[in-house]
């Protein structure tokens, strides 16, 4: 029986499926930044210059979700992950100065 080399590429990253260069989990960031902005602009009788700065804030949000990288990961894992450490019991060994173990 014959056999074929196939070329495998390893995974290293996401997967960019709109056009190329956003991937789903971005998209998603983005839209549902803008959509709370937006949202929470409108709904509230604030002046018009704090429904802007809400608004702003709001797509800065979904903007920092979607393309910041803490120690070589997404913000959102990085987050994730340090309020599982947070919540995490520790253990500390505590000895006095020039004291072996």
């Amino acid at each position: 029986m014959r056999q074929y080399p196939v070329p495998f590429q390893q995974a290293d990253g996401e997967e960019k499926i709109f056009g190329g260069m956003l991937s789903l989990r971005q998209i998603t960031y983005l839209a549902v930044g803008f959509a709370l902005g937006a949202g929470a602009a409108a709904a509230l009788p604030l002046l018009l210059s704090l429904k802007i700065c809400l608004a702003a804030l709001g797509c800065c949000l979904g903007a920092a979700f979607a393309f910041v990288r803490v120690q070589d990961m997404g913000i959102d894992l990085f987050l994730w992950r340090w309020w599982h450490w947070y919540r995490s019991e520790k253990t500390w060994h505590w000895k006095k100065a020039g004291e072996e173990e």
